[in-house]
């Protein structure tokens, strides 16, 4: 099984169930989600000032987190210059 992200789709049926009251567990299951993943979301998410979800700021922090992370680095033609002649005097 691959891991995939929350899609922004899911934060708002995830958002939706929260307000009916819906357990981590219950929504987990309608997402095929594990409860976990869902539990993790709900707290990285929540807003400071009054710890609400909200589905669009959730889909901006995590695209933000994507772009700072490690696997998002990429290499410019200078640094592939280095690679490549250190490469040749091996």
């Amino acid at each position: 099984m691959t891991y995939h992200q929350i899609t922004a789709e899911e934060r708002y049926i995830l958002l939706a169930m929260r307000v009916h009251g819906e357990s981590p567990a219950e929504i987990a299951r309608e997402l095929g989600r594990h409860r976990s993943t869902i539990v993790r979301e709900i707290a990285r998410n929540n807003t400071n000032h009054d710890g609400y979800y909200r589905p669009a700021l959730a889909d901006s922090y995590a695209r933000k987190r994507r772009s700072r992370s490690r696997r998002n680095t990429h290499f410019t033609a200078d640094d592939w210059a280095i690679v490549d002649a250190l490469l040749c005097e091996d």
